[in-house]
């Protein structure tokens, strides 16, 4: 399929086919979009947390990833090991429960806030991936992140979905096995989500079960993909699952606003998202 005739679809279908999808920030990083070195800091948390757009804040939650150092024992907020100034996944958290606690809109939607927590797999910078103590470690440092923010959504009376992913789909899969696992449903106006990427390492069919309806309680919720990195075919046949998508938004491509309008995702995941929303709105 070319550019142009994508370009004539989406052009065609503007007006009526734009989705209304829960906008997530991707890397925590939606004030400085076009600064991937800006991404997983704090400072971009913030500038992200304060956007307004209309009088209210364009996004609908945030994306938070985690990097467990294994070295020194360190469960830090970053995407990779290139990030030049340590920064913990808990200071994060504590950035995030200050804005849930602040009055006012904090989403979109006037719906729950959403925190997605990615957790990355390399545990050190030759790419190591997780020991048993190392998982069991990482996956600590996930279960005390999710604590604070549910201690934090009751405090400010305040909804929550927390979603979990991983690079790795075992790290997701063992998680919901740990002794401190608080379930999906473990309270009022709160509720926990499963995601996995399809190229997600490990991933297999009997994961996708509960996407469609299987009696797994602690299965899959929600199918991540990239439109630029899967041909409409592949596409097309993960939304014939009927399940959530998450769509990730890396650039603002013409494939990626064609999937929004075609395939209608429950989240997009962006760093764009003041111009998606301005897209979405006007």
């Amino acid at each position: 399929m070319t550019r142009a005739y994508l370009l004539l679809l989406a052009l065609a279908a503007a007006c009526d086919r734009r989705p209304q999808a829960v906008l997530m920030c991707h890397n925590s990083n939606c004030a400085h979009a076009t600064d991937p070195a800006a991404d997983d800091t704090l400072t971009s948390l913030d500038d992200s947390l304060a956007l307004t757009y209309l009088g209210r804040p364009p996004i609908d939650g945030v994306e938070v990833d985690t990097l467990w150092d294994s070295e020194r024992s360190l469960c830090l907020f970053a995407h990779d090991f290139a990030k030049s100034a340590d920064e913990l996944a808990m200071e994060a958290v504590d950035h995030v429960t200050e804005h849930m606690l602040r009055s006012g809109a904090i989403t979109w939607d006037g719906e729950a806030f959403r925190v997605k927590i990615e957790s990355k797999a390399a545990v050190t910078p030759g790419g190591a991936h997780h020991s048993a103590e190392d998982l069991a470690a990482h996956q600590a440092c996930v279960l005390d992140m999710m604590d604070r923010l549910m201690e934090a959504a009751v405090a400010g009376g305040r909804e929550l979905e927390i979603i979990l992913e991983a690079e790795d789909i075992d790290f997701v899969r063992t998680l919901t096995a740990h002794p401190r696992w608080p379930g999906k449903n473990p309270g009022e106006g709160l509720r926990i989500k499963l995601e996995a990427n399809v190229k997600s390492a490990g991933l297999t069919t009997d994961d996708l079960v509960s996407l469609t309806g299987g009696d797994s309680p602690d299965g899959l919720d929600v199918l991540a993909f990239h439109s630029t990195r899967f041909p409409d075919g592949q596409q097309q046949a993960y939304e014939a699952l009927d399940v959530d998508l998450m769509l990730w938004m890396l650039d603002a491509t013409l494939e990626t606003f064609y999937a929004a309008e075609i395939y209608h995702p429950e989240y997009v995941n962006t760093n764009e998202a003041e111009l998606l929303r301005r897209w979405m709105e006007d």
